[in-house]
């Protein structure tokens, strides 16, 4: 049956304990595309997914990310954080063999005032 919107679990447990389920059922070929698709997962969207990984590096909620944090520091923080990833998986890969294909070197490119007005 398919629900008409997502689960929101209150805590990391909660959260885990419905991640634990979604995966038993589908290896268990017990659930559809349909609600999988109305999973929590598929709440995610763009400042959800910046939120959950800048959460990750701080050690803190998402949710009191997104709850507290403004549009301008979510964007900033996570392009820092993802940049400094980027940047050593940039330096590990450029060490290496070079066999496969580069990864990109930033997640985030700042682009300064006088970069814009030169155009």
């Amino acid at each position: 049956m398919r629900k008409s919107s997502a689960t929101i679990p209150n805590s990391f447990q909660e959260a885990d304990l419905l991640f634990e389920v979604i995966v038993r059922k589908s290896i268990e070929n017990d659930t559809s595309i349909e609600e999988e698709r109305d999973s929590i997962y598929a709440d995610f969207n763009m400042y959800t997914s910046m939120a959950h990984f800048v959460g990750k590096v701080l050690h803190i909620r998402p949710n009191e990310i997104l709850d507290t944090w403004n549009v301008a520091e979510l964007l900033v923080a996570y392009g820092e954080y993802g940049n400094q990833l980027a940047d050593r998986n940039f330096e590990m890969w450029k060490s290496g063999d070079r066999k496969t294909a580069s990864p990109p070197r930033y997640i985030v490119k700042f682009i300064g005032v006088k970069e814009m007005q030169d155009g």
